[in-house]
């Protein structure tokens, strides 16, 4: 045996691409913790494939693992795997939603001294050049208008869009409070934006109100509501419903179902489903689920097992299938 490869993995027929599109698919259906023992294995049969590189490193991302999410984009920049201003891109991502301004600016610096950066890349790099160096600076103010400002987010891509909000971490929350307010209010901007902005607007503990838009519904709120929105009673009775009927079945369905309650609660954020009937809600979660699964859901059968009304579990499930199509982006 070659003493290079005493320590890899031996492979069977076939079990790679079986890890890979077991992974992928999780990946897919943002299962990230599944996902990531599966790229793991991947990327030690393949170690130096870009995609499954890719892979690990958006399920360490998603599910906060920053710091191993950074050395791996290191590692494929240094040794030229992949797409060089693809995996860059990625790198700088990871970096903004670590606050890491400083490592930014430093890094494009080098990349912009050392090269030339492409046409199609130029000016989107520049623009984070800049984005880093007024944070690396510690500059608290922004050399544009409000008007300028909002402009620009609105004209921004939905991804730039939830790189800006991650951006305003470590800043101070008052400086953002009308810009975050237009966000909520303004009814073109995507729910998944909207979401990310509200829990910011939760972990920054602003006061005062706002008013908010989303999915046809409208309210205005005291911002300290947000808090008792996240530990509302029907969420919990929800999940506690639908784990005595799927718990100890299929714990499998079990995941699916949980992951897609969280998925449909995040993409609603700071609004609840309606009606607040635990009943009813946990059937629809558990019918979508199966389905998702690819397994046989009937809707009397449902309805009955869970006490819930058909015409009002249909209605439910059609919601929570509406609203999974802006889940990916």
């Amino acid at each position: 045996m070659n003493h290079k490869d005493s320590g890899k993995l031996v492979s069977f027929p076939n079990l790679k691409r079986r890890v890979i599109e077991k992974a992928t698919s999780l990946m897919e259906e943002k299962r990230y913790h599944e996902a990531l023992p599966l790229f793991r294995q991947a990327v030690e049969m393949d170690e130096d494939n870009p995609e499954l590189l890719i892979g690990l490193i958006m399920c360490l991302f998603e599910i906060g693992e920053l710091k191993e999410a950074k050395e791996h984009c290191k590692e494929m920049l240094n040794q030229g795997i992949g797409d060089y201003y693809s995996i860059l891109q990625i790198y700088m991502m990871i970096l903004i939603q670590a606050g890491a301004y400083k490592e930014g600016y430093e890094t494009l610096s080098i990349v912009m001294q050392e090269q030339r950066l492409p046409a199609e890349h130029a000016e989107h790099f520049y623009k984070l050049f800049e984005f880093f160096k007024t944070r690396a600076n510690g500059e608290d103010t922004v050399e544009e208008s409000e008007d300028e400002r909002w402009e620009a987010f609105c004209n921004a891509t939905v991804q730039q869009q939830m790189e800006i909000i991650g951006s305003l971490r470590g800043t101070d929350p008052k400086r953002h409070l009308s810009f975050c307010r237009n966000i909520l209010k303004e009814e073109n901007v995507h729910p998944i934006v909207k979401t990310l902005t509200a829990k910011w607007m939760l972990t920054a503990e602003m006061s005062g109100t706002a008013e908010v838009t989303k999915f046809n519904r409208r309210m205005r709120l005291d911002l300290p509501y947000l808090q008792s929105v996240i530990h509302h009673p029907f969420i919990q009775e929800v999940e506690e419903r639908i784990e005595s009927h799927i718990g100890q079945l299929n714990p499998t369905l079990l995941q699916v179902a949980q992951e897609l309650w969280h998925r449909h609660l995040f993409m609603l954020f700071p609004f609840l489903p309606e009606p607040l009937e635990s009943l009813t809600w946990a059937g629809a979660v558990h019918h979508v689920a199966m389905d998702m699964q690819g397994l046989h859901s009937s809707l009397p059968n449902i309805a009955e097992l869970y006490g819930a009304a058909e015409q009002e579990l249909s209605k439910a499930i059609e919601k929570i299938r509406e609203i999974e199509e802006f889940s990916s982006i």
